[in-house]
């Protein structure tokens, strides 16, 4: 969980911090409208997709550190490989299906079997403690 929100942290820093500031100062010495422009272009989606890593950091911030995790048994009713990320389960929870992800590194789990795990309801991530369970 903490490599999570320390790359969530330094996403936001750099893409709010570092990034935006190299392209204000990139607007300030062209002279071309069409560059101004382009450049404007870019600190806007720094913006943006700054505050999508914000609002991610904070939702694991939140969910590790304010809400905690809920123990509760899922069902596993399929699951996918993610190349380079969490792997994605689809769990029965609560009577409704949802999308939930595996933390890194943890075990794979296998479909159509009950587990023991521990549920980050705003950052969606699931951690295994026992399982399958009969």
């Amino acid at each position: 969980m903490s490599f999570k929100i320390a790359t969530h942290f330094l996403g936001c820093y750099l893409l709010f911090g570092e990034a935006s500031f190299r392209f204000r100062d990139e607007i300030k010495h062209l002279s071309n409208t069409i560059k101004k422009t382009f450049f404007f272009g870019i600190l806007i989606l720094c913006y943006f997709f700054g505050l999508l890593t914000g609002i991610q950091f904070l939702n694991l911030f939140g969910d590790t550190f304010l809400t905690g995790h809920q123990t509760k048994e899922l069902v596993i009713f399929g699951s996918e490989k993610v190349y380079n990320g969490s792997d994605r389960i689809f769990v029965i929870m609560d009577g409704e299906r949802k999308v939930l992800y595996l933390a890194p590194g943890y075990v794979e789990v296998k479909s159509n079997l009950k587990y023991l795990v521990h549920v980050f309801e705003k950052s969606k991530i699931v951690i295994p403690i026992e399982g399958p369970l009969k």
